[in-house]
């Protein structure tokens, strides 16, 4: 499952994207959390380079999108220095 605010967010919308990976989940998975992972964390010891070891015939069995209506904007950074206009 991914959620998108972007560029749908200008029309008010979101997208929720499910995929369907079959036996092949649990390692799409694990590949998905360490990158996010490894995005966030400050760097000790070298990157985790697990996706390179995924097969790239891995392809999901199935898609689906839901667009869905937003309640209000979605999480994000603002400064509150910012010139006027950006």
């Amino acid at each position: 499952m991914a959620k998108d605010y972007r560029p749908a967010f200008e029309k008010g919308r979101g997208v929720v994207r499910l995929f369907d990976y079959g036996p092949d989940c649990l390692l799409v998975f694990t590949a998905v959390l360490l990158e996010l992972l490894d995005d966030r964390v400050t760097p000790v010891d070298h990157a985790l380079y697990f996706s390179s070891y995924i097969p790239h015939s891995v392809e999901p069995l199935s898609r689906v999108e839901l667009e869905f209506p937003l309640s209000r904007p979605p999480a994000g950074r603002k400064s509150i220095f910012a010139l006027p206009g950006q």
